[in-house]
């Protein structure tokens, strides 16, 4: 659990700095879209959802209920 817990600080980590990076339009720079915020957002949301799937497999939420 405490390495799920880790991937999901790292990835809302990587999501606030994408915005960041997006907000402020660093360069370079694509049709008013920062290319770095972009391929941060991508590889957030794989991570996020990759989390996910690892916690529904796992079925360890639901346990935790009990």
């Amino acid at each position: 659990s405490i390495n799920r817990l880790v991937w999901g600080l790292v990835t809302s980590a990587l999501f606030v700095g994408s915005s960041l990076l997006m907000a402020a339009e660093v360069p370079p720079v694509f049709q008013g879209f920062s290319l770095l915020g972009s391929a941060g957002y991508l590889i957030s949301a794989a991570l996020g959802l990759r989390l996910l799937r690892a916690i529904a497999r796992s079925g360890h939420l639901d346990r935790a209920r009990r």
